[in-house]
C-alpha cells in the first residue's frame, strides 16, 4: 500500500514528511514505525542548562558488583577519556524465577557514605551496550536512601528509573528526581536484568558505564493541575471542525491568536481566567480545515490539525503498536517468532501451545480479556473507517483477525480456555527445556461472555470475504455464551465463578454479549437474556440524590443490588459496560416494554457525567465516589513483597479524605484510590467510553464533547503539556517497555498520583505501572477514535 489516501489528509509540511516517511519505512506496518526522537521529551531534557554538578568517580574503592557477572575497569572504551566500568553480564540463568520474570539480576552499586543529596535533582551518566541480538537492554537506575523515607520504596515502584539501551552506541542518560527522598543516600545502583535474548544468540552482553555525576537543573513540572511554565496545553492530535476547541496557558494576557500555516492570524480572542491560575483560549468558531498554531504572550504551540481527519494519525499509530506487540510472529527489529513453548493445560491434562495474539504490556504477559477488548476496538475502527479511510479500515480488520485467531484457537470447546499468564523473558521455543511455561486453563464466565460478544461482532465483517472464518466466529460466539451462562450460575472455585468481578461488572458484560449475539443472529433468546441482565444493572444504579451530598449526584452505580459499596475502578476499567448495555438495548429494541427504563438509566448517568465534568480543571471527569472505611482489598492486584507494599485501611482513608468532600463519609475523588498499581488512563477512558455511548444513544453533543475532552487530556491538553501516546504529537516521555524498543502508538497506563494526594503526577521517572505500555489503554484510545 502506498498510503496516498492517508497522505492527502495528513497535511502540514513537517507532519506530512514525518508520517510519509514512517508509512513508507514500515511498509504500512509490515514492520514497526520508526520513532522521531526530535519530538520526544528526551531532546528537551538533554538540552537543559546544568546549574551545578558533582562528579561521581567510578573505581574499585567505591563500586561493588552483586549477582552474576564480572566487573573490570576499561581504559580504552570511554566517553569521558578517563576510563569506564566494564560489566560482562549473562542474559540467561540456570533457573527461571518463580514469578516468570527475570532469570537473574546483576547490580553495579556506586557506594555513598550516607549523604544528603537534596542539593541535586538530577543524575547523569553514559552507558554503552554490546548486545547485537537484543533490540532493547533493560536496566534499572535506583537511589538508595536510608533516611526518614526508604528508597527504593519496598513493594512499590518509587525511587527507580528504568532504561532501555540499544546496542552499539553511547547513550546519555539523565533522570530528574526532585520528588525522590534523598536525605541519607547510601548508594546509586544500576541493575541489569537477564531476560534472555529475543533471537538465538550467545547468552551474554557487555555494558560500559562512564561519566556519572549529580546535577542541578531547573526541574520539570511534574505534579499538580497548574501548567508547565512557558507551555500551552492543547490537543496535539488536533480538533474536529464541529468540536469545542480549547487550549490553556498558565498566565496568558488578555488576547491570544490563532495563525494558519501561512502565519496569518485567522482568529483572536480573550483569555478567560480559570481555576489554578489557568487561562482558557476558546477558538471553537474556527471550522476551516488546515494546520494552525496558537500564540499567547509570545509563546507558540506546535502546528496542529483542524479537520475531520484530526485523529487519523493517532489511529494508525495505535495499530502500529499492536503489530509491534505480536507474539509468535517475526516482528522486524524486535524479535523473531517467540514463546512457542508456552502451553495452556486443561484440567484433564491436555496441552496446547498459546503463542500468538499480542504481548499485553511492558512485559510479555498475555490475558484473554485484554486481547478480546483490543479485537473489539479494531472491529469498531474497521467499521467506522470503511468509507473515509479504506486502507486504515482494512489494516484494522487484518490486525483484528490476528487476535481473533488466537482467542478461538486457545479455547478447548468445553468452557475452558487459556485465560492468560505472566511472561517476563524470551524463551528458547523448545518444549521440554527448563524455561517452559505451563499455564492452567480456566472456565471463567466473564472471559467467555466478553469473547462471545467479540466473536459475534466479527461475523458480519468477515462473512463476505471468508465465510468459513465467519462461521468459526459464529460457532465460538454461541458456544462460549452458553458456557459463560452455565459457569455463572453454578458453584465453582472463586476465580472461575467470577468472584474477581462484582455483580455489576459480570451482568453488564453478560448483557453486552447477549445483545451482540442478538444483533448477529436475531434470536429472541439472547434479547431475553439481555433484558434480564439489564434489570439487575438498573437495580445497581443510584436513582436518588443523597440530600446530605454537597453536590446533588445520582446515576452512578453500586457493585451490587444491595448497594453495599459504590463501584469504582483503579486499574482496568469497565465503567462503560452498563451504559453500553443500556444503549444497545435501547437502540436495537426501542419499542420494548423496558425501553423507557433503559433510557431513564442513561439519562441518570448523563446527569452524573454532566455535573462531575464541571468540578475539575481541564474538564476532567472525576474517578468516582468513595466511602470512608468501606473498601475490599481482596481484589487489589499486587506484586512482589506484600508485607512491605500492601495497602492498609489507614492509607485508603487518607486518600479518600483528599478528594472533594460530599458529606462526612463520602468523597468524590478526581483520581482513583490506588496502591502499587498506579496510572489512570484506563479508568479515565472507561468514563470517556461511557460518555461516548451516552452521546450516541441520546444524540447529545454536549456529552460527546465531554468524552472528547478526556481524549484531549491524554493527547496534550494536560498540566504537563505532553502527549502521552508515544510518537504522537510532541514531548512524549519514554515509556516502560523492557522487552522492546520504544513503540510508536503506545499509550501508557497513565498519569498517576503522588502518595495519598488527589492531583496528577507525571515525573521523568520511567517505571511500572504508570508509564508501562499496555494494550488495554492503547485499544481504548483506538476505540474512542473509532466512536468519533
Amino acid at each position: 500500500m502506498d498510503g496516498k489516501a492517508l497522505l492527502n489528509v495528513i497535511g502540514g509540511a513537517k507532519m506530512l514528511g514525518q508520517m510519509k516517511r514512517q508509512l513508507e519505512n514500515s511498509r504500512c506496518f509490515r514492520q514497526g514505525m520508526e520513532k522521531d526522537l526530535e519530538e520526544c521529551a528526551e531532546a528537551r531534557w538533554l538540552a537543559k542548562p546544568v546549574l551545578d554538578s558533582r562528579a561521581l568517580p567510578l573505581d574499585s574503592d567505591n563500586v561493588r558488583l552483586q549477582g552474576p557477572g564480572v566487573m573490570s575497569f576499561e581504559k580504552k572504551h570511554t566517553i569521558s577519556g578517563k576510563g569506564s566500568i566494564r560489566l560482562d553480564v549473562p542474559t540467561d540463568g540456570c533457573r527461571r524465577h518463580p514469578s516468570n520474570r527475570a532469570f537473574s539480576v546483576t547490580t553495579m552499586m556506586r557506594l555513598l557514605p550516607g549523604e544528603n543529596l537534596e542539593r541535586f535533582n538530577r543524575i547523569s551518566l553514559w552507558i554503552y551496550v554490546d548486545s547485537p541480538a537484543i533490540a532493547n537492554n533493560f536496566m534499572e537506575l535506583s537511589i538508595h536512601n536510608q533516611g526518614k523515607h526508604i528508597m527504593p520504596l519496598p513493594g512499590r515502584f518509587e525511587g527507580t528509573h528504568t532504561l532501555g539501551i540499544p546496542h552499539g552506541e553511547w547513550q546519555h542518560i539523565v533522570w530528574e528526581f526532585p520528588y525522590v527522598y534523598r536525605d541519607f543516600v547510601t548508594g546509586i545502583s544500576l541493575a541489569i536484568h537477564a531476560h534472555r535474548t529475543p533471537v538465538p544468540a550467545p547468552q551474554g552482553i557487555t555494558v560500559y558505564v562512564d561519566n556519572m555525576c549529580l546535577e542541578q537543573v531547573e526541574a520539570d513540572h511534574y505534579k499538580g493541575f497548574d501548567l508547565r511554565a512557558g507551555a500551552i496545553a492543547y490537543c496535539h492530535s488536533g480538533y474536529r471542525p464541529e468540536a469545542v476547541k480549547q487550549a490553556y496557558a498558565q498566565s496568558g494576557s488578555g488576547m491570544f491568536y490563532l495563525r494558519n500555516s501561512s502565519g496569518e492570524v485567522t482568529f483572536q480572542g480573550n483569555c478567560v481566567p480559570q481555576a489554578n491560575g489557568l487561562r482558557q483560549m476558546d477558538f471553537s468558531p474556527v471550522k476551516a480545515e488546515g494546520w494552525y498554531t496558537l500564540e499567547v504572550d509570545g509563546k507558540k504551540s506546535r502546528p496542529f490539525r483542524i479537520g475531520r481527519d484530526a485523529y487519523i494519525s493517532a489511529a494508525w499509530k495505535t495499530l502500529n503498536f499492536f503489530f509491534s506487540e505480536r507474539c509468535g510472529f517475526d516482528v522486524p527489529g524486535i524479535h523473531t517468532e517467540c514463546h512457542m513453548d508456552v502451553m495452556s493445560v486443561h484440567p484433564d491434562g491436555r496441552r496446547l501451545p498459546v503463542c500468538g495474539g499480542w504481548h499485553d504490556a511492558g512485559d510479555l504477559t498475555q490475558a484473554a480479556i485484554n486481547t478480546a477488548e483490543s479485537v473489539f476496538a479494531m472491529l469498531e475502527l474497521a467499521i467506522a473507517e470503511r468509507e473515509a479511510q479504506p486502507e486504515l479500515s482494512q489494516r484494522a480488520k487484518e490486525e483484528a483477525r490476528w487476535g481473533l485467531n488466537w482467542l478461538m484457537r486457545t479455547r478447548w470447546g468445553d468452557g475452558y480456555r487459556h485465560n492468560g499468564t505472566v511472561i517476563g523473558f524470551w524463551s528458547d521455543n523448545i518444549q521440554g527445556t527448563l524455561d517452559d511455561i505451563n499455564a492452567d486453563s480456566g472456565n471463567r464466565p466473564f472471559d467467555n461472555f466478553m469473547i462471545a460478544g467479540v466473536c459475534a461482532k466479527a461475523i458480519a465483517l468477515f462473512r463476505d470475504e471468508d465465510p468459513r472464518f465467519a462461521d468459526w466466529c459464529a460457532r465460538c460466539a454461541k458456544e462460549d455464551f452458553s458456557f459463560a451462562l452455565a459457569a455463572m450460575h453454578q458453584s465453582q472455585d472463586n476465580e472461575s465463578a467470577g468472584a474477581r468481578y462484582t455483580q455489576l461488572q459480570m451482568n453488564a458484560q453478560a448483557a453486552i454479549s447477549a445483545m451482540e449475539l442478538y444483533e448477529a443472529f436475531g434470536e429472541t433468546e439472547y434479547l431475553s437474556r439481555g433484558v434480564s441482565f439489564a434489570r439487575i444493572l438498573m437495580a445497581c444504579q443510584a436513582s436518588a440524590v443523597d440530600p446530605s451530598f454537597s453536590i446533588p449526584l445520582r446515576g452512578y452505580f453500586y457493585e451490587n443490588e444491595t448497594h453495599e459499596r459504590i463501584q469504582t475502578y483503579y486499574h482496568r476499567s469497565y465503567e462503560h459496560a452498563p451504559i453500553k448495555a443500556f444503549a444497545m438495548l435501547y437502540r436495537l429494541t426501542p419499542e420494548h416494554e423496558d425501553a423507557a427504563r433503559w433510557k431513564n438509566s442513561l439519562e441518570l448517568y448523563r446527569e452524573y457525567v454532566a455535573l462531575t465534568s464541571r468540578t475539575v480543571p481541564y474538564g476532567l471527569l472525576p474517578n468516582g465516589i468513595y466511602e470512608l472505611d468501606n473498601t475490599d482489598f481482596s481484589t487489589i492486584t499486587h506484586e512482589g513483597d506484600r508485607a512491605a507494599g500492601a495497602p492498609s485501611l489507614e492509607e485508603y482513608n487518607a486518600q479518600v479524605r483528599n478528594g472533594i468532600r460530599l458529606n462526612d463519609r463520602f468523597y468524590l475523588r478526581v483520581f482513583p484510590v490506588a496502591y502499587q498499581f498506579r496510572g489512570f488512563h484506563a479508568t479515565l477512558m472507561g468514563r470517556a467510553l461511557a460518555a461516548m455511548e451516552l452521546a450516541r444513544a441520546l444524540n447529545d453533543r454536549e456529552i460527546k464533547q465531554v468524552a472528547v475532552r478526556q481524549m484531549e487530556w491524554i493527547l496534550g491538553c494536560n498540566p504537563f503539556a505532553v502527549s502521552s501516546m508515544y510518537g504522537e504529537g510532541h514531548d512524549y516521555h519514554p515509556l516502560y517497555a523492557p522487552m522492546s524498543p520504544q513503540l510508536v502508538g503506545a499509550v501508557p497506563v497513565g498519569f498517576e498520583t503522588f502518595e495519598n494526594e488527589d492531583q496528577p503526577f507525571y515525573p521523568m521517572q520511567n517505571n511500572a505501572t504508570y508509564k508501562e505500555v499496555w494494550v488495554h489503554t492503547t485499544c481504548r484510545m483506538m476505540w474512542l477514535i473509532a466512536m468519533l
